[in-house]
């Protein structure tokens, strides 16, 4: 018998199949090689959109900084104008004749003291300071319905202008330098609050 025509007919379909096989491996490859490049093409453009939007905040940030540096150097500038100016003020009010810085002096205590504390000098020019001053504030204090029993410590305080209150161990600063302080602090406020107003 013949076998040809058989071994024939089972390498046609040995072919045939295989090529069937090769044919859908191909499509498969292809189809997978497509969702690959979609997904590639996605990832791509994901990444660039990404960059762009981190290119923009980065952008933003350092505009922020660079308005910030600024206001920081302006700032530092206005504060040293602010040291210059109150160091002047301060100079100028210590050196007030004796009869205004006793003036000065005299509004402050007449307002804040109860009428039974103790007086503390200031050891930077006390010519306004003395018996008679004290006697002035007392009279004033009675006129208010105050007791006008103020009382000379017989200390000095080094360092300050003016006087200060003390009763039962707390002090009250009328200085000078508390009232330039209480000045400057708010001048610091609205010039600190430059630093951050209107920063786009």
């Amino acid at each position: 018998m013949d076998v040809t025509p058989i071994t024939n007919k089972i390498e046609q379909d040995a072919r045939q199949t295989a090529e069937a096989l090769l044919a859908e491996a191909r499509a498969r490859i292809e189809n997978l090689q497509e969702r690959c490049d979609d997904t590639l093409r996605n990832q791509q453009r994901e990444a660039r959109q990404q960059a762009n939007q981190e290119g923009a905040q980065l952008e933003q940030n350092l505009r922020r900084l660079g308005q910030l540096e600024d206001r920081k150097a302006l700032l530092g500038m206005k504060r040293g104008l602010l040291d210059q100016s109150f160091d002047r003020a301060r100079e100028q009010l210590q050196n007030l004749p004796p009869e205004r810085l006793g003036a000065l002096i005299m509004d402050q205590l007449v307002r804040w003291a109860k009428g039974t504390e103790k007086l503390i000098a200031g050891a930077i020019k006390p010519a306004f300071y003395g018996e008679a001053f004290i006697a002035v504030a007392n009279k004033r204090l009675q006129e208010q319905g105050k007791p006008g029993q103020l009382q000379d410590a017989g200390t000095r305080r080094e360092g300050v202008c003016g006087v200060v209150l003390e009763a039962e161990g707390n002090e009250t600063q009328l200085t000078v330098e508390s009232l330039l302080a209480e000045q400057r602090a708010g001048l610091e406020g609205e010039v600190a609050g430059l630093l951050f107003q209107d920063l786009d």
